[in-house]
């Protein structure tokens, strides 16, 4: 006999009833995007959203949060679709799932970061050995590795070191030089030499130099000598020019010059910025020497009369002792003897000899 219509609708509305609420955020999340067992009555609608992986909306009527997505939900009556496994209750798809990797529960762990055709990988290589963690997509020691240490993304400070997955600020017995570092195991070092620096040099830069004598680091780092100096016993001083410059000539970077032009040559001096024969009447014998009156030469550097110099008699370099014109004193420019005219040999007394 069939039932009323009533009676029959009451039934429906048991069924309904009776069939457990499966929540799609009706539990705690795990960290891992799985959903454990619910500790309670939640509403049926209510989507966890926490940063462990929670979905940022409300899933709709068949579906349920798993790993911060809505994917449908399964039972014996309902299959998933090819591609996909039902584990708890959800279609997962297990070739791509943190939390299900190959096989449902199957949650890759810390030395890896994703899940990548059903295996769990760490970046594009296969998971990190035991003991190191997947940090950003590369393999990472957390117990010395400096900028994952003892986690992934805690970074040590300058001058530390990680130990023991630990950033540690380590101390050397005496105390590191100027410029350099101490290493974990208490040793100084500059740079990449691998130690101190010797005695006698100073670590600028990451390089061991000598302060002493170098250019670009003279009594310290950094401080830089100019082009025409040189560093001396840690002090920039000019460049000493050997031999030394002439009168009026400067020394720049060693080497000396007249002017902003080269040093002068043999027979010529730096006079006034300018290089000028030293046998001429304004300039004889030294820069700025004139010879006054109108008998007056340079001869030998030295301002004469010509007109009276027995060495210079008439001109420079002609003298009163030669042959054919002997004779004891200059007159007019010419050589005379006693007054008279010079002698052919000699002049002795006043007169020429023989006579």
């Amino acid at each position: 006999m069939t039932a009323p219509f009533s009676a029959r609708l009451v039934a429906l509305a048991f069924v309904v009833v009776a069939i457990p609420a499966c929540a799609t955020g009706g539990g705690e999340f795990d960290g891992g995007g799985t959903v454990r067992p619910d500790t309670g009555p939640v509403d049926a609608q209510q989507v966890p959203t926490d940063a462990a992986g929670g979905c940022a909306m409300t899933c709709d009527s068949g579906t349920v949060c798993r790993e911060g997505a809505c994917v449908p939900t399964c039972d014996v009556d309902t299959p998933c679709a090819a591609g996909r496994m039902c584990c708890d209750g959800a279609c997962i798809e297990v070739g791509s799932s943190y939390a299900n990797c190959g096989a449902c529960g199957n949650q890759c762990g810390a030395t890896t970061d994703r899940c990548t055709t059903g295996t769990c990988r760490c970046g594009g290589i296969q998971a990190c050995p035991v003991g190191a963690l997947c940090c950003g997509g590369a393999c990472a020691d957390p117990q010395t590795n400096g900028m994952h240490c003892g986690a992934c993304g805690n970074a040590c400070g300058e001058g530390q070191a990680c130990v023991a997955g630990t950033c540690t600020t380590p101390t050397c017995e005496p105390a590191c030089a100027s410029g350099e570092t101490c290493t974990v195991d208490g040793t100084c070092v500059c740079g990449g030499t691998g130690g101190p620096c010797p005695a006698g040099s100073t670590c600028c830069g990451g390089a061991c130099v000598d302060s002493t004598s170098d250019r670009n680091n003279c009594g310290g780092c950094g401080i830089a000598c100019t082009a025409s100096q040189q560093c001396m016993g840690g002090s920039c001083m000019e460049t000493p020019c050997v031999p030394a410059c002439g009168a009026g000539e400067t020394c720049s970077g060693g080497t000396c010059r007249c002017g902003g032009g080269a040093a002068c040559t043999t027979g010529t001096a730096c006079c006034g910025g300018s290089c000028v024969r030293l046998d001429t009447i304004a300039n004889c014998g030294l820069c700025g020497r004139a010879c006054t009156g109108g008998t007056q030469q340079c001869c030998d550097g030295n301002c004469v009369d010509t007109q009276t110099s027995v060495d210079h008699c008439g001109g420079c370099g002609q003298t009163c002792d030669e042959l054919l014109n002997v004779g004891d004193r200059c007159i007019g420019g010419a050589c005379s003897c006693g007054g008279g005219p010079s002698c052919p040999v000699s002049c002795l007394f006043g007169g020429c000899f023989p006579p």
